[in-house]
């Protein structure tokens, strides 16, 4: 019974983080970026609600690709605004939401206000999915409503992909 408790950790850790037992070069270590310090992280995606929804946003804050044990991931406030494809019943939606990525695992509490140019209709949307280090995002979301009128063409249950490009992270990751 003790052999398992040193043995079961020992192969986790190596299973779990195989860079934990390699050496780094040092010189390439120097080129790392800040990860310290927020910046701007572009956002795109499109999500299904009754429609296709389209959404464009930056996001200001953190992100990592990660190291030994340490996956990397996204986190940050993001303002973006969502829009309809169609001309007949059309709306658009301006959001302000936070966001934290974590290895395979993400989650996003959005304010959104759907308007119509007729009605507002304010909307507290949680989302949690899939996602690949902040860089894509597969998230499920439910809209509940803050006000009494509601625009009937957006649905409560949404299915959303996100692309967030980081600069950063995209240059540091191809060197």
């Amino acid at each position: 019974m003790r052999i398992y408790k040193i043995f079961i950790p020992l192969i986790l850790l190596t299973i779990f983080c195989p860079h934990l037992y390699s050496q780094t070069d040092t010189i390439k270590n120097k080129e790392t970026i800040n990860e310290d310090k927020a910046h701007f992280i572009l956002s795109g995606g499109l999500s299904y609600q009754k429609q296709f929804v389209g959404e464009l946003g930056i996001i200001y804050g953190y992100s990592t690709l990660g190291d030994a044990c340490n996956p990397g991931g996204l986190i940050g406030l993001k303002l973006a605004s969502e829009f309809n494809f169609t001309s007949n019943n059309f709306f658009i939606a301006p959001k302000i939401g936070g966001q934290i990525d974590f290895s395979i695992f993400g989650a996003r509490l959005n304010l959104i206000d759907y308007t119509n140019f007729n009605y507002h209709d304010f909307k507290f949307t949680p989302e949690i999915g899939l996602s690949l280090i902040g860089f894509i995002d597969l998230f499920y979301g439910y809209n509940f409503s803050l006000t009494e009128k509601r625009i009937n063409d957006i649905g409560t249950h949404r299915v959303t992909l996100t692309l967030n490009f980081d600069p950063k992270l995209w240059i540091h990751r191809k060197k």
